[in-house]
């Protein structure tokens, strides 16, 4: 069907690992990037300040 899947809450090297093993397209996690709000969010993706108010 070409549905891709997503391991959510991978938080460390074995759960990265065990994910891999699985079979998971995407993994994402705190291993990755620490939980963040809205307004840090978008800088950090970014690479500078958001060109919107965030707040």
């Amino acid at each position: 069907m070409g549905a891709r899947t997503i391991a959510d809450g991978v938080e460390s090297r074995a759960d990265f690992l065990a994910a891999r093993a699985l079979g998971f397209n995407l993994v994402q996690g705190a291993l990755f990037a620490k939980p963040m709000t809205a307004k840090n969010f978008a800088p950090s993706v970014l690479g500078r300040h958001a060109p919107w108010p965030l707040e």
